[in-house]
């Protein structure tokens, strides 16, 4: 197809075409897994990253939990402690 190779013109006809596409193609379950594994690692590590402000004051969370959505999907799931699967 022409126009959609490194140093081809883009045309009006591929931004239309664009345009038309989802912006955010739906993830592999896989993928999904693995992000929400490091992100809980990352709070689990730095635990500055996990906590609640109480009064004023930041506490840490004892534990990690987080809740995911999907587009398309309705409701959350709730991950207790993802960083340890």
């Amino acid at each position: 197809m022409a126009g959609t190779g490194p140093g081809d013109r883009i045309t009006r006809a591929h931004v239309k075409a664009a345009a038309r596409r989802p912006t955010v193609p739906p993830a592999p379950s896989r993928t999904v897994a693995l992000l929400v594994r490091a992100v809980a690692r990352a709070a689990r590590e730095q635990p500055e990253l996990n906590g609640t402000w109480r009064t004023g004051t930041y506490v840490p969370a004892r534990a990690v939990h987080m809740a995911v959505t999907l587009a398309g999907t309705v409701g959350l799931t709730l991950l207790q402690d993802p960083d340890r699967l």
